[in-house]
């Protein structure tokens, strides 16, 4: 999920904030925390340990919120820009 901002002191309401976007999919149910990872200059959901191999089935993690990591050449098979 490509979201608008990323930093912690730009979440002004205005603009889609990666921790609106978690809190949007926590809430609504249809993922919980474990399954959602951010990625951005600040934030590496995906250098946990229990997230470094994206292809793995017993890997948890079913949406990457990011910023730019798909306009900078980050390459994962099953990325789709929402």
């Amino acid at each position: 999920m490509q979201v608008e901002r990323t930093g912690g002191d730009q979440r002004d309401g205005n603009h889609i904030h990666a921790l609106d976007a978690k809190e949007w999919l926590i809430n609504v149910g249809v993922l919980d925390e474990a399954e959602i990872a951010i990625k951005t200059a600040d934030t590496n959901d995906l250098a946990a340990p229990e997230n470094q191999y994206l292809m793995s089935p017993t890997n948890r993690v079913r949406v990457i919120i990011t910023k730019q990591a798909l306009q900078e050449g980050w390459d994962w098979p099953f990325a789709y820009v929402l």
